[in-house]
């Protein structure tokens, strides 16, 4: 099949996920003041520049039985699932500690829209090397029928979250809605996504897309934070999480609220296997059965040990190709 993504909803044929290997954890820099929970700033404080697997195997065995169940379910759903490669001891010794290593979160480092695969430029450089884990699969797009992009790598900056023109763009802010319209958050507490990145994706996508961004809270950090799309015309959602009120494509959509609570559990990041089914952690049973109550079918799993450490299901995917039905 060709690479191909429209939409959040159309049926997922292909994707990659993420894999857990020894999680090393950053070491700390100013970002994670913002984008961590107060609960969870002290862990990263304490154990950054260490491994998980040897300071808590336990935990990090439970995250990998976590992300291991999704692609189960998703192979036997039929979907063919891509894995990262683990870094290589020479990438490790090249890349700042800052880095972390960590191949569990897909989203972020890539971009799939119609059929261009973009390498991006993360502001955060505990997910900035991903992409480069990712390389192998890069190098075989044009067989699939696409492009592959790239934005600059940003040049070093003295604190990640400093006002720039640099351009950053990350995965978890971008949501493409069919239609040739990709929605893009831009964070104001400048941890991730920024306007010089929206600007660099609408002059890479050309005028066959519509781009328009929304700006939302420092605190939460991407837009799939706030917003998940399981089918046209519904939408879950974190309304006070927009800065400047819902946009403009979705706001007469059928929207399921949710609380400031489950925005920061990540009460919105979902996987949508496809317009009549989605994949949605246990921990967030309210959100499921409103999702339900819209005829779309729910796979409930365990996904609290993943999401403690900064993100959930859409974090730990990246469609590549989406079939329309």
């Amino acid at each position: 099949m060709k690479i191909q993504v429209n939409t959040e909803w159309d049926d997922l044929k292909e994707c990659i996920y993420g894999k857990d290997y020894g999680f090393l954890f950053p070491e700390w820099t100013p970002e994670f003041e913002t984008i961590l929970t107060p609960e969870l700033a002290p862990y990263f404080k304490k154990h950054g520049g260490q491994w998980r697997e040897q300071f808590d195997p336990e935990g990090h065995q439970r995250t990998i039985d976590q992300r291991e169940a999704v692609v189960k379910i998703l192979e036997d759903l039929g979907v063919k699932v891509h894995r990262p490669e683990r870094l290589t001891e020479e990438q490790l010794n090249y890349y700042p500690k800052s880095a972390g290593e960590h191949q569990g979160w897909m989203r972020d480092g890539i971009a799939v829209i119609g059929n261009n695969y973009i390498e991006l430029a993360s502001r955060r450089l505990s997910v900035r090397y991903d992409k480069f884990v990712l390389r192998p699969l890069a190098k075989s797009i044009k067989n699939l029928g696409g492009r592959w992009l790239a934005m600059p790598e940003p040049a070093p900056l003295q604190d990640p979250c400093e006002e720039t023109e640099i351009p950053f763009l990350e995965g978890g802010d971008i949501f493409p809605l069919g239609k040739g319209r990709v929605l893009v958050a831009n964070n104001t507490g400048n941890t991730a996504s920024n306007e010089a990145g929206v600007d660099w994706l609408k002059g890479a996508l050309g005028s066959d897309y519509e781009v328009c961004t929304t700006r939302i809270r420092p605190d939460l950090i991407h837009l799939d934070y706030v917003l998940m799309t399981p089918r046209e015309g519904v939408a879950v959602i974190y309304k006070d999480g927009f800065i400047d009120g819902i946009p403009e494509w979705i706001a007469d959509w059928d929207l399921i609220e949710i609380t400031e609570e489950e925005a920061h559990s990540a009460g919105t990041n979902h996987l949508v296997v496809n317009s009549n089914l989605s994949i949605v952690a246990a921990e967030h049973e309210r959100i499921a059965k409103e999702i339900e109550k819209r005829g779309i079918e729910v796979i409930r799993v365990p996904y609290g040990e993943c999401f403690n450490f900064g993100g959930s299901l859409r974090c730990s995917y990246h469609p590549l190709v989406r079939e329309v039905k």
